[in-house]
């Protein structure tokens, strides 16, 4: 099994390196990464990807195996300062622009379809006090104005116990605030962060 390595340090380039410290491709992205970069197989093609957001307020997407951007990529965000996180909430958000034909008014309509590549969801806070979520296949973003800024990743569990997974994001002025989204609940979607155990009370001498 070959192990490979991405880096990415303040104003250089993405790349990636095999086990044997050979630079397999480099990349150049707007800004930088400011936390780590996350790899999935966000698209369902079979192949992991690398995915980040950048101090300049873009999501980036690139092919693990070539480096090259995915289609729909770059997104454009706030200013990012957390790392992003990929979530399998099992839905596709997709915008669809409704013409009345009476007003000739148009408006977006946002739906969620179901579909058995289940692509994964990126989700990132931005400095400007929204909530993104990026829909990975399509490149459709939602955007929740929490109003508060954070940095720190966001957190996916089934907080209250009615069976979907719900968002946890804590922002900057020390709330915490819980979204809910329709996907079902299931070990495996579940965010698990490890920390280190309590220290006793009582030091024994």
């Amino acid at each position: 099994m070959r192990t490979h390595l991405c880096n990415s340090l303040p104003k250089v380039s993405p790349s990636e390196y095999d086990d044997c410290a050979f630079k397999v491709w480099e990349n150049r992205v707007s800004g930088y990464p400011p936390e780590t970069m996350q790899v999935g197989d966000i698209d369902a093609d079979g192949t992991l990807d690398i995915v980040f957001g950048t101090t300049t307020g873009f999501v980036w997407a690139l092919s693990g195996v070539t480096g090259a951007k995915l289609p729909n990529f770059p997104v454009k965000t706030g200013e990012i300062r957390a790392p992003v996180l990929l979530a399998q909430l099992g839905f596709v958000l997709i915008f669809i622009i409704i013409i009345n034909q009476l007003t000739s008014h148009w408006h977006f309509c946002r739906e969620y379809h179901r579909e058995l590549g289940n692509p994964l969801t990126i989700i990132v806070p931005s400095l400007d006090g929204f909530l993104n979520l990026v829909d990975s296949s399509s490149g459709c973003i939602e955007r929740i104005d929490l109003g508060e800024q954070s940095y720190a990743q966001v957190l996916v569990d089934d907080v209250n116990g009615n069976g979907n997974l719900d968002l946890v994001v804590v922002t900057k002025e020390g709330n915490v605030h819980c979204l809910s989204t329709p996907s079902a609940y299931h070990a495996l979607k579940v965010t698990y962060v490890s920390s280190p155990p309590p220290l006793p009370s009582k030091l024994a001498l």
